[in-house]
């Protein structure tokens, strides 16, 4: 097994693969067309395979190519996710709400969810 590819070889390939275009994948990563190529060129020839026909007209993948970009779209996918939820800044405003105890638990808490559905950039915190 070979070992892993470089990581803008695999992000070129995922653009291509997904737009079915050098061009288009080159203006979403800002590089140009023939630096897509290139790095198309070197992850095909680090993995042995074809992973795309060049046609007059754009590319199309292999089946070995279509085999491929499911998991790496997959993979992409689930680094932006995770990459979202550990580092993005919240823009959620803040209303603190300060209750007795007993209208918290009867008439407040009761409410929050439907309210967090409705509002969600709001975070509500309950005190007592």
């Amino acid at each position: 097994m070979p070992n892993l590819p470089h990581v803008t070889w695999l992000a070129s390939f995922e653009a291509a693969a997904r737009h079915a275009s050098f061009s288009a994948a080159a203006d979403e990563l800002g590089l140009t067309p023939a630096a897509v190529s290139q790095q198309i060129r070197l992850l095909e020839q680090h993995l042995g395979v074809a992973l795309f026909k060049r046609l007059p007209r754009g590319v199309m993948l292999t089946d070995i190519g279509q085999a491929f970009a499911q998991p790496i779209r997959r993979s992409f996918s689930e680094m932006k996710t995770a990459t979202h939820s550990l580092f993005e800044t919240s823009q959620k405003r803040v209303v603190r709400v300060r209750a007795s105890i007993s209208y918290a638990g009867l008439v407040i808490a009761p409410r929050i969810a439907e309210f967090a559905k409705l509002h969600p950039d709001i975070s509500i915190i309950l005190s007592t």
